[in-house]
């Protein structure tokens, strides 16, 4: 915050005195005293603080009645008055908001009597430089079957100290060691400010080590994370079943009375969400390997699956068929794994007794 400590803390003997503005045809003497008058100012506020004000015409002490001040943007006509809250009889408090930031502001203190409203000189305050803070949380640039995609777990946005919504968020990514970012499009957001966006195969080149960092703007002022995602873009074993999946077809029908997403990263981890019976979701994770495109996995508590996988591809779709039962029929097509699904917590393996893998 910045202060402007117009006029400091003397004793009265020495208080300032500012002579009023408004002196009739008489001549009237007219003085205004303050012990103290300061100013302190965030990118959007000003909280103005007077400490004893005196009022003395014409050799007499007058009564205070109200204090406030009349402000406005230095170059503009339109005077605004804001009246002043006492927090004791000799203290006054006066806060401004919805301010401009780095502006210059034209303030007259005033002060009313009993005789009427006796004003001080003008004096003058800036605002400040919006103040940004953007804490990042876990990022991560990982393969995925259509390129690389950067996931963002949270994002935490302060403007002067208080928590705010960012208005736009994106990323950039370039390859390790060259000068020139490329901006990146169409992030998708996600819980607690989080967002992923993903970089297309056609614009990356194998056996490259990309690095991409991410960024959020609020009034036009940008704020980029201070660590990079690095991640080597090679051809996975798994190149053909990685990605994020939804079952759409089971036993060659479309009528599903369950749900299943799947998702598979390139480095031989898979999620599974299941949706069976219950109206619950459950979510396991596992390991998975892809030889001679028959598909096996393990649970993260040890239990295999139920079944290997024989592998096919059908353009966008990916078919899965039990290598002991040709009935046992998946299709698989792409699809995002909702929020509240990825964000869920890990399934006790003591829950459910039948998972669909």
């Amino acid at each position: 915050m910045k202060k402007y400590i117009l006029y400091p803390l003397f004793a009265l003997l020495f208080a300032l005195s500012f002579t009023a503005c408004d002196k009739d045809d008489n001549n009237e003497s007219v003085e205004i005293n303050f012990s103290e008058l300061q100013v302190t100012t965030t990118s959007k506020t000003a909280n103005i603080s007077i400490v004893s004000p005196h009022v003395i015409e014409n050799g007499a002490l007058q009564q205070v009645r109200s204090v406030g001040i009349r402000y406005h943007m230095v170059g503009s006509d339109e005077w605004i008055n804001a009246a002043a809250v006492s927090t004791d009889p000799e203290h006054y408090v006066i806060n401004l908001d919805g301010l401009v930031p780095n502006t210059e502001y034209e303030y007259i203190a005033w002060v009313a009597t009993d005789t009427g409203t006796k004003f001080a000189s003008a004096a003058r305050f800036t605002t400040q430089d919006i103040a940004l803070e953007a804490n990042f949380g876990d990022m991560q640039l990982s393969l995925t079957g259509e390129g690389l995609r950067l996931s963002v777990a949270s994002v935490k946005v302060l403007v002067d100290e208080k928590a705010t919504d960012p208005d736009s968020f994106g990323a950039e990514y370039r390859a390790k060691g060259a000068s020139q970012w490329i901006a990146l499009t169409n992030a998708t957001a996600g819980a607690n400010g989080g967002f992923t966006i993903n970089i297309p195969a056609s614009d990356l080149t194998l056996d490259t080590t990309y690095e991409a960092r991410a960024w959020i703007e609020v009034g036009g002022a940008r704020v980029y994370s201070q660590r990079t995602a690095e991640c080597l873009y090679e051809k996975s074993k798994l190149q053909d079943i990685m990605g994020e999946w939804r079952l759409a077809e089971w036993h060659d029908s479309a009528d599903l009375p369950f749900a299943i997403y799947l998702a598979i990263t390139a480095d031989g981890k898979f999620t599974l969400w299941q949706q069976l019976q219950s109206v619950e979701w459950q979510k396991f994770t596992g390991t998975v390997e892809l030889n001679d495109n028959v598909v096996t996995g393990v649970y993260s508590d040890g239990q295999a699956w139920s079944a290997s996988y024989n592998v096919e591809r059908d353009g966008e779709k990916m078919i899965w068929t039990a290598a002991t039962d040709a009935s046992d029929r998946s299709v698989y097509v792409p699809a995002t794994i909702p929020n509240e699904l990825s964000t869920m917590s890990i399934s006790s393996a003591t829950r459910s007794t039948e998972r669909f893998l």
